[in-house]
């Protein structure tokens, strides 16, 4: 009778081991041949590092662990898109904000007030070939050092605010080298 019971516990453990290779051997034929997913309702398609992201306004890459919120302004105003680069309840504040305004309801200058009122510091560059303004600035605050990066420029009926701000007692060079990533893939349309 003792040998009835290890071979059941022999057979239940090679087939347990089978079903584990069967699984094994799925996920990796399903993994090697999937590719990027299209999210049909936002136009959006993700790889396993970047997620394209296409309106009429303009396309963009962000990395895909990013958290992204869309709002449409009141009376026509323009678009807001929000993308949260820190894991929820980390403690560290960061948002990148991006902006499309209609230029016949407000003006570059309107936008630029903000900046130059809070004397950030004002370079001309380019993005996507268009001349921008490039507003940067350490800020503080009660938790920290606020620090904002935004590039403004304007191309035919609209009006582009592409932001960065995270608070940190230090410059956050990872961060702000994603920015840099989003901006050079930014198309505006």
């Amino acid at each position: 009778m003792k040998g009835t019971p290890d071979k059941k516990i022999i057979i239940i453990i090679c087939a347990v081991i089978v079903v584990l290779l069967g699984v094994i051997f799925f996920l990796k034929s399903s993994q090697s041949t999937q590719q990027p997913q299209k999210d049909a309702s936002s136009d959006t398609t993700s790889t396993k590092t970047a997620t394209t992201y296409h309106t009429n306004s303009y396309s963009l890459s962000y990395p895909h662990t990013w958290t992204k919120s869309e709002k449409q302004l009141t009376d026509d105003q323009g678009t807001v898109m929000t993308l949260l680069p820190q894991k929820e309840n980390s403690g560290q504040f960061s948002t990148i904000t991006i902006e499309v305004l209609n230029s016949e309801l407000t003006t570059i200058e309107s936008v630029s007030n903000l900046f130059e009122a809070l004397n950030y510091a004002k370079t001309t560059t380019t993005v996507a070939g268009i001349s921008a303004e490039k507003y940067t600035a350490v800020l503080p605050t009660q938790d920290g050092s606020l620090h904002s990066i935004a590039y403004v420029f304007q191309q035919n009926e609209k009006i582009y605010s592409l932001k960065l701000e995270y608070i940190n007692s230090n410059t956050n060079v990872q961060l702000e080298g994603k920015f840099y990533q989003l901006v050079s893939s930014f198309l505006p349309q």
